[in-house]
């Protein structure tokens, strides 16, 4: 049996060409006729191809074949081609290790997460496949990321704002409790700064919308905060963050904002209490206290929309 399977797959190998000196566009223009293989075997085919073959476009295409079909092996050789020092800091060599990451953090496998930190915390690594690091330990959902990622977001000195923002992200799908207080800190730190830190800032406010939700003091006050800052878009993000969390304390904090100076913040906020309270709550909200016009044709747009919705039904 061992036989005829090693016979199979050295047959198949020469069909498709692998680990042959063939134009990488010849060659995986051949490799669509593998879909034509069963799930099963298909499987056992990409790990063996994935095995031998070393031109790197080639191997970005089995992965993204793995990707929809795999098992454990096939992860475990794959977590070892991430790892393996012959895929440099070159764009192809950076395609691949983000088609992998990629490919373990859809697995959802927590026996992955280690060399995936490895990548993470290592600032030579290009930071494509850092920030495919981050998303993909967010999507693994381990509690052991936490640590790493928090430390990505709090490193004044890591260079890429969009991995610290990545970070943040991944921290919020983590949902853990121990990312509040640093990210709230970092978030009170900056408040008022409109820079390059604004796009950090409305990351970490969603995270802190998506924690706070477990009521949390730290994460509403730091959202309350938020309310102040200067870039009317971490304003209109900390408006959406609080109005997902449960809890009537948010509603004055939100009301605060109907006057804000910005229209596109003030009619988020009726937006929000829209949400929260509905409809009656808007009605009564027009006709009892002073409001900008911006937030009444706010208002008339929403329960219009409302009005045509119940018809159409």
């Amino acid at each position: 049996m061992g036989d005829e399977r090693e016979n199979f797959l050295s047959d198949l190998a020469k069909q498709f060409r692998i680990a042959e000196d063939v134009p990488a566009p010849e060659h995986i223009k051949l490799l669509k006729n593998l879909e034509k293989l069963d799930k099963e075997t298909l499987t056992f085919v990409l790990n063996y191809f994935i095995t031998i073959e070393t031109n790197v476009e080639v191997l970005i295409s089995l992965i993204k074949m793995v990707s929809k079909c795999y098992n454990d092996l096939t992860l475990d050789i794959i977590a070892d081609m991430l790892l393996s020092r012959k895929y440099d800091n070159s764009d192809i060599g950076n395609a691949l290790k983000c088609e992998i990451v990629n490919t373990l953090g859809r697995a959802g496998n927590p026996d992955f997460v280690i060399p995936i930190l490895y990548l993470l915390n290592n600032k030579d690594e290009n930071y494509k496949v850092r920030l495919a690091c981050a998303d993909a330990l967010g999507r693994i959902g381990s509690s052991y990321a936490v640590t790493p990622l928090i430390s990505v977001v709090t490193d004044n000195e890591e260079k890429s704002m969009y991995l610290r923002e990545s970070a943040a992200k991944a921290l919020g799908m983590l949902g853990d409790m121990r990312a509040i207080e640093p990210l709230a800190n970092i978030l009170e730190s900056r408040n008022g700064l409109f820079d390059k830190f604004t796009f950090l800032k409305e990351r970490i406010i969603e995270t802190l919308g998506r924690l706070g939700q477990f009521g949390d003091a730290k994460s509403m006050r730091a959202l309350k905060n938020a309310l102040s800052d200067e870039a009317s878009c971490v304003r209109i993000g900390a408006i959406e963050a609080l109005s997902e969390i449960e809890d009537d304390a948010v509603i004055p904090l939100i009301e605060g904002m109907l006057s804000d100076e910005d229209e596109e913040v003030a009619k988020a906020a009726v937006f929000a209490l829209y949400e929260i309270l509905g409809s009656g709550y808007l009605k009564e909200l027009i006709v009892t206290k002073q409001l900008q016009e911006c937030c009444k044709e706010e208002i008339r747009e929403l329960l219009i929309e409302e009005e045509n919705e119940v018809s159409d039904e």
